[in-house]
């Protein structure tokens, strides 16, 4: 099967590259206006400034996230209005032009990985994986330790989901209130109308892991999930969150479910490209391998 990746730049100017599946590699390009058609869904990626309550809350330039995303069958759009942003240490990760390649990213098969960046003395990459066989993403912020000593730093995971002031939790979330918290490990919104697709969005996995998620907020349409990480010196920590699409509150409670056990999130191939190293390094999730923190000390 062969994906669409199309890259939309200004002017006059439109690149339509073909990426296959399982191709080992392709050559880099511009994430801004980057669109990733898979699943049923086209995912569209951007590179923007933005403003948010995270000290020393200056304006950012070149911050990654999902701008939008549009359900094709049926039609919905307005998934997200900026979705993903991640903050490290209470800076948002962004891409620096001249240090790190001029906003390119590496497109692989279905996995977009944003260029490496330095963030509060860690290696931090961003990395989103589209479904070729579901309307889902996967979020993996992969968190690297090239120093002698601990770091330990507060991972953010930050979003709009795109509903505005008509945000409706269109089921209890996975603790059974109505909103976003520290017990939820999912959530499932739309806007009041149901007009716009949707959205599951996962932020930690069953099974008791190691890290889970702190100061868990649903405000209106932003969704904000904090996690305390420590990355010895010489490793690699990583956090894995998910959206999931559907085109209304049924479907979208029955697809939630492959999010409640790591059989059913590995049959419906949302670990694709994570081998037994890295689905061990994941800190907000235990996958079944030995995980790197077991012991609740190294993470």
């Amino acid at each position: 099967m062969i994906g669409t990746l199309r890259i939309f730049l200004p002017g006059p100017l439109l690149l339509v590259a073909l990426l296959v599946a399982g191709s080992a590699e392709a050559e880099p390009v511009n994430i801004d206006g980057l669109i990733v058609t898979e699943g049923g869904v086209s995912w569209t990626f951007i590179i923007f400034d933005a403003v948010r309550d995270l000290p020393p809350s200056p304006a950012l330039q070149n911050v990654v996230a999902v701008r939008d995303a549009v359900l094709l069958n049926p039609p919905k759009e307005d998934a997200f209005d900026g979705s993903w942003e991640v903050s490290v240490g209470g800076f948002l990760v962004r891409l620096q032009p001249g240090l790190n390649g001029d906003r390119v990213i590496d497109p692989t098969g279905t996995t977009v990985t944003a260029a490496t960046t330095t963030v509060a003395g860690l290696n931090v990459t961003l990395q989103f994986f589209m479904s070729r066989d579901l309307p889902v993403l996967r979020v993996l912020v992969i968190l690297q330790n090239p120093g002698p000593s601990d770091v330990t730093v507060q991972v953010a995971l930050l979003g709009d989901l795109g509903s505005d002031g008509d945000t409706l939790v269109v089921e209890p979330s996975a603790s059974g209130d109505a909103g976003l918290t520290d017990a939820d490990r999912w959530v499932i919104s739309s806007d009041a109308t149901l007009s716009d697709p949707v959205i599951g969005t996962v932020v930690f996995g069953p099974g008791g892991p190691a890290v889970r998620s702190r100061a868990a907020t649903l405000v209106e349409d932003r969704f904000s999930v904090s996690y305390s990480v420590r990355v010895p010196p010489g490793t690699t920590r990583r956090v894995m969150g998910f959206s999931q699409l559907s085109a209304d509150p049924e479907p979208a409670r029955t697809a939630i479910t492959t999010f409640d056990t790591n059989e059913a999130l590995t049959a419906a191939g949302l670990l694709s490209g994570l081998d037994a190293q890295a689905q061990a390094e994941i800190v907000n999730w235990t996958l079944g391998f030995p995980t790197v923190c077991a012991d609740r000390t190294g993470c």
